[in-house]
């Protein structure tokens, strides 16, 4: 299916995804805003293959079908049976490791978090594009040096990563629980 252009939906949750996921996937956490990112991120002409557990899977496709995503060619139930060999990870990055990064100047700090969110409290220097709107910024994001991607825990910025992967990057970098790490050790913050 997926040499067919099938485009993998990884419906885990951020961590397991993180620990081991199908190159390409894209990471959308079943749950009730399942539709909102999957209109935002999937193509509409493409089938999808969901990961998810047989169980979800009406529920996932009367969610997907709600947005006009359609062609859903069928599903993985699990990644058992799969060589770790075979599978991607998703870089994560303490604050302190980010901190040290950033001060430095040697990566770019990308905050997916909404732009209301972003005015209120934010890194200095931090770019911010919406989680949904990440595919149609690429050219805003560089592919030659690190782009550690944060929103307020974790888990916008895990399904910003896992779509910008599935379109080639690798310098990307997900901040551990979110620029809320960031603010507990400390360290600065811009109005």
């Amino acid at each position: 299916m997926r040499d067919a252009g099938a485009i993998v939906v990884d419906t885990r949750d951020k961590y397991a995804f993180a620990a081991g996921h199908l190159p390409g996937a894209i990471n959308i956490p079943a749950g009730r805003h399942v539709s909102t990112w999957a209109g935002w991120l999937l193509p509409y002409d493409k089938p999808l293959v969901l990961l998810a557990p047989p169980e979800q899977i009406e529920t996932l496709v009367r969610q997907l079908i709600r947005v006009g995503l359609d062609h859903i060619a069928g599903y993985i139930p699990a990644l058992e049976g799969y060589a770790p060999a075979e599978l991607e990870t998703v870089h994560q990055i303490s604050a302190s490791e980010a901190y040290a990064l950033w001060q430095r100047g040697e990566a770019m700090i990308l905050d997916v978090r909404g732009a209301s969110e972003y005015k209120e409290m934010h890194i200095p220097g931090a770019v911010n594009i919406h989680a949904g709107r990440v595919l149609q910024s690429q050219a805003h994001i560089p592919r030659d040096q690190p782009v550690i991607v944060h929103c307020l825990s974790g888990d916008r910025s895990s399904i910003a990563v896992s779509a910008l992967m599935a379109h080639g990057y690798r310098n990307l970098f997900n901040l551990t629980d979110g620029i809320l790490a960031w603010q507990q050790q400390g360290y600065p913050l811009e109005c």
